[in-house]
């Protein structure tokens, strides 16, 4: 189990994480302002989706302190989601590691930071060093937006997850059938059974995989992620953060 602020990741029911989507850094803020207000337990800011940070026309710094101030209790997840796994950064592997890199100097200003596992081996390694010496968790990522994995490229992948530095792995899949949903959930099973040893999250996307945000406990998922609203869906099957709310609360007392 991992700690962060007042929040214990794999005890009781999954920690909610919330994006921040906001295309401005004055949308941003509201939406810290909301976050705080919230059931979520976790804020991520997607920075990848505020031009004015990519840009460079808004200080990055500046503006997770001023995140920071208007969350409150709650925790920070910094995120730049590249093109590659879904996302708006269109960088190379150098700029992507120098913004994450100015993010953990804002350390305790964030609390976790998403390091994608495409960023290859050495950047991996030297940023999941410098979470850990920042006192910030991190998570490594790999996304596929367009098709779930065979079985064997599954488990290959939470194996080379589990052996990076990183705290928690993440493996988010597009489903083209209902039988690649259930081919995640024995994936689950797998690393419940010794694949991997890391508190992880496995999310299966899309209206066919929705199933798999509402029902993360039951898949060993250390958090789940939902929207503030409708309108601020940050990935495909996402429902609102008090709807998740009640449906883990609910399942977890079947």
């Amino acid at each position: 189990m991992i700690k962060v602020r007042d929040i214990t990741l794999g005890e009781g029911i999954p920690a909610i994480c919330v994006p921040l989507t906001g295309a401005t850094a004055e949308e941003v803020l509201v939406q810290a302002e909301q976050a705080a207000l919230s059931e979520a337990d976790i804020a991520e800011w997607r920075a990848d989706l505020c031009g004015e940070v990519m840009t460079g026309t808004c200080g990055m710094p500046q503006l997770i302190r001023e995140i920071r101030e208007r969350l409150g209790d709650k925790a920070l997840l910094f995120t730049v989601r590249t093109k590659k796994e879904g996302g708006a950064a269109d960088i190379d592997e150098e700029a992507y590691k120098a913004l994450l890199e100015e993010a953990l100097k804002e350390a305790p200003g964030i609390d976790m930071i998403d390091i994608e596992l495409s960023a290859g081996e050495t950047a991996v390694s030297e940023l999941t060093k410098e979470a850990k010496r920042t006192g910030v968790v991190s998570v490594i990522s790999s996304h596929d937006f367009e098709k779930t994995p065979e079985d064997p490229e599954l488990e290959a992948l939470a194996e080379t997850l589990d052996k990076t530095g990183g705290d928690i792995a993440k493996i988010a899949v597009m489903p083209q059938s209902t039988e690649d949903v259930e081919r995640i959930r024995a994936l689950a099973d797998k690393i419940k059974n010794g694949l991997m040893k890391k508190p992880y999250l496995l999310i299966s996307m899309g209206e066919t995989g929705k199933e798999t945000r509402l029902d993360a406990g039951a898949l060993g998922s250390v958090m789940t992620f939902g929207a503030l609203t409708e309108k601020q869906l940050s990935a495909p099957g996402q429902v609102t953060v008090s709807e998740l709310k009640k449906e883990l609360l609910r399942r977890s007392r079947l």
